[in-house]
């Protein structure tokens, strides 16, 4: 499966992050576009020439969906108080403990020879030690890709990316779906049958989907997903530098 995804250009990031939510947004138009052709009656040029719109289509929006996630990602950092793998590892915030910010901080300063932040400077520079704590991370991103590049924290970023770019893509899913919706509709009444219908009926339900996912659970689900892998990260990066350090206990 991933030599597969490979060949059509997409990494396993890629695949999670940009393709299924294009597939998901496209899915509609698709649909109505296959409608036409009744399906049962359908011509070998006709299913041909769908099929290579619909990769296009596919392949058109995976661009897009990436575009429009990182377009948005600003006012989500602006949102939930700067960089999640920077904002858990502030000693003001309180998602994750004291002691485990220490064995984190430990780990930057053993491993990496990078300065962090105390607790005073913090309060005297919070801009600045957010600096340290984003350029540590960076350096920590770069561990993770050598020593564990498959581990949990790549999964999660490959579900906060498709969070994301599906979230910065919700509008143009919903015009994609009152699009297809309305052709769909129009093709019901030409050329009535039980496949048209069938694919109706699925438009309808995208549409609501749309609506409910793109505004209801999207906007919670990317946060989630953001925090999530900001403390996988730094779990993987604690334990790359253990085993590397298996006697060092950071301060």
């Amino acid at each position: 499966m991933g030599e597969q995804r490979l060949k059509l250009g997409f990494d396993e990031y890629e695949w999670r992050a940009r393709v299924q939510p294009a597939i998901i947004i496209s899915l509609p138009a698709v649909l109505t576009l296959w409608s036409v052709f009744s399906f049962k009656d359908v011509s070998l040029t006709g299913a041909t020439a769908s099929s290579v719109v619909s990769i296009a289509i596919i392949y058109a929006l995976s661009t897009v969906v990436r575009a429009n996630g990182r377009k948005i990602e600003p006012l989500l950092l602006e949102r939930w108080g700067g960089i999640p793998s920077t904002v858990i590892t502030r000693w003001r915030d309180q998602r994750i403990g004291p002691d485990l910010k220490k064995k984190y901080h430990g780990a930057v300063r053993s491993l990496l020879g990078l300065p962090m932040p105390s607790q005073q400077d913090e309060v005297e520079n919070p801009v600045g030690a957010d600096e340290l704590l984003t350029q540590a991370f960076d350096r920590v991103r770069g561990i993770l890709r050598t020593e564990d590049p498959h581990g949990l924290w790549f999964k999660n970023n490959c579900d906060y990316g498709f969070h994301r770019n599906l979230l910065g893509t919700r509008n143009i899913w919903l015009v994609i779906s009152l699009v297809a919706l309305a052709g769909s509709s129009l093709v019901a009444y030409i050329k009535p049958g039980i496949p048209v219908i069938a694919v109706l009926a699925l438009n309808a339900l995208f549409l609501a989907g749309c609506l409910y996912m793109g505004w209801s659970t999207l906007p919670r689900g990317v946060e989630n997903a953001a925090f999530e892998y900001a403390k996988s990260a730094w779990e993987s990066f604690l334990n790359v530098s253990s085993q590397k350090h298996p006697r060092l206990d950071p301060p």
